[in-house]
C-alpha cells in the first residue's frame, strides 16, 4: 500500500512540476504583452468575442470534426504535399494504430501524463477550429507542436522498448 502511495506522490509531483515549468516558460512572454499593452487574443478571436452572445452557440462541431478528420486521414490541410507527400497526415495514422495497439501500457506508472497534455493540446485546438473557421487552414500547424510529445509517448511504450525485470510487474 504504501508503494502505491508513493507511486502516486511521485505521479502527481511530476505533474506539478511539469506544470510549473510550463507556467515559468509562459510567463516572459505574459510579461511581454502587458508591458507593451498588446491583447492576448488575436483579432480573430477579438471579432468572435465582440459579436454578442454565447460563444459556443458559435460552435461549428461538424467543422471541427471534419477538419481534424481531413487532416488526421488525408493531410488535406498539409500545404507540402497531401497525405503520401508529406507522411504528416500518415503519421499520425500510425500513431494512432500504435496508440490502440499498446493502449494498456500507455496509462502505467505516469504515462498518463503527457495523454493530459495532449488530450487538452487536441482539446483547444478542436474547440479553436470549431469557432473560427479559417483556423482550419493551418491546422497542420497547430497540431505540430503536439507531434513530439506523441512521438515520445507512444514509441517509448511500444513492447519492443521495455526490458522487464524481477520485481517490475
Amino acid at each position: 500500500m504504501s508503494r502505491l502511495k508513493g507511486e502516486y506522490r511521485n505521479t502527481v509531483v511530476i505533474f506539478l512540476s511539469s506544470t510549473v515549468l510550463l507556467l515559468l516558460l509562459i510567463t516572459p512572454w505574459a510579461l511581454l504583452m502587458h508591458k507593451l499593452n498588446l491583447n492576448i487574443f488575436s483579432v480573430e478571436w477579438m471579432g468572435l468575442f465582440s459579436r454578442g452572445g454565447s460563444i459556443f452557440s458559435k460552435f461549428d462541431l461538424s467543422g471541427a470534426i471534419g477538419g481534424f478528420l481531413g487532416e488526421f486521414l488525408y493531410s488535406i490541410f498539409d500545404s507540402i504535399g497531401v497525405f503520401f507527400g508529406s507522411g504528416y497526415g500518415a503519421v499520425w495514422f500510425i500513431l494512432f494504430i500504435l496508440f490502440f495497439i499498446n493502449i494498456k501500457k500507455l496509462f502505467l506508472r505516469s504515462g498518463w501524463i503527457p495523454f493530459i497534455f495532449l488530450l487538452f493540446g487536441f482539446g483547444i485546438v478542436f474547440i479553436s477550429i470549431g469557432l473560427i473557421e479559417d483556423f482550419k487552414w493551418s491546422l497542420d500547424r497547430y497540431i505540430l507542436h503536439l507531434f513530439p510529445l506523441s512521438y515520445l509517448w507512444i514509441l517509448s511504450n511500444l513492447p519492443l522498448n521495455h526490458q522487464t525485470s524481477v520485481g517490475d510487474e
